[in-house]
């Protein structure tokens, strides 16, 4: 069983968006894409709208195309509107996909979106997805491969105001996963080894935490920018001890 996906559109950024679908089939996801997936003879409008009130995830891919667009793409996004409406408060269901530098449509503007083009931003957007699979107790894919070699598999009680670091040696370009739960809320920093001794020693490592700051669940990609030793940390901030379970994996 994999996370069904639907990707809407507009039919302008079909070859990006097409681009898209063959990535997430790659990673082992269920992407629903209208040219693929209609056969001849079929209402397409009515196997849509099934296909999006039947879908784990909406992917609303954005471009200036799309959001001057009338017609068929905003009755998608209308009734992805209405089944996130039956959502459990937190749950991950529509996703802004920016395709390029666009505005957000003020009734998408509740979710926070991902750009593509931004550097880390596809990584983004596979981690987003992963955690959608892990609400509905979907497998994480990885019958191809694409998630494997694991680094850490640490289960771990952190004092209070302590961390820990699990160092990955890691060649550039190559992608580690980081699945991370704790019993409350803990600050997580993934960087290269030498930068993080160097703020270490000026006393300023504190305001490198921002991204992963206050979370009791992660679920990331982190892409290696040089051949070196990158370091996850694990910070509890909090006066009691907390209870973590960390997994870390090379990925494809």
């Amino acid at each position: 069983m994999s996370l069904n996906v639907f990707l809407c559109h507009a039919s302008d950024d079909k070859p990006a968006v097409r681009e898209l679908y063959e990535k997430l089939q790659l990673e082992g996801f269920d992407p629903w894409l209208d040219e693929v997936n209609l056969l001849p003879g079929q209402n397409w409008e009515n196997e849509i709208s099934r296909a999006v009130r039947n879908s784990d995830a909406v992917l609303v891919c954005l471009s200036e195309n799309s959001i001057a667009k009338t017609g068929f793409v905003q009755k998608e996004i209308k009734v992805a509107l209405d089944v996130a409406d039956q959502q459990p408060e937190g749950a991950i269901f529509i996703i802004p996909v920016k395709l390029e530098d666009c505005d957000v449509p003020d009734r998408l503007s509740a979710w926070h979106w991902v750009n593509l083009d931004d550097a880390g931003g596809y990584e983004r957007l596979l981690a987003a997805l992963m955690r959608r699979s892990i609400e509905l107790g979907i497998d994480i894919p990885t019958d191809d491969g694409n998630l494997s070699d694991s680094l850490y598999e640490e289960k771990e009680t952190l004092e209070a105001d302590t961390h820990m670091s699990f160092p990955c040696e890691l060649e550039a370009g190559s992608k580690i996963n980081i699945d991370l739960r704790s019993g409350q809320p803990v600050d997580v920093l993934i960087m290269d080894e030498g930068d993080y001794e160097q703020w270490d020693e000026q006393g300023e490592v504190d305001t490198l935490y921002k991204e992963f700051l206050d979370r009791d669940q992660l679920h990331a990609f982190f892409t290696a920018d040089n051949s070196d030793t990158y370091l996850v940390i694990v910070r509890n901030n909090s006066n009691d001890e907390v209870e973590i379970d960390l997994k870390i994996c090379y990925a494809a």
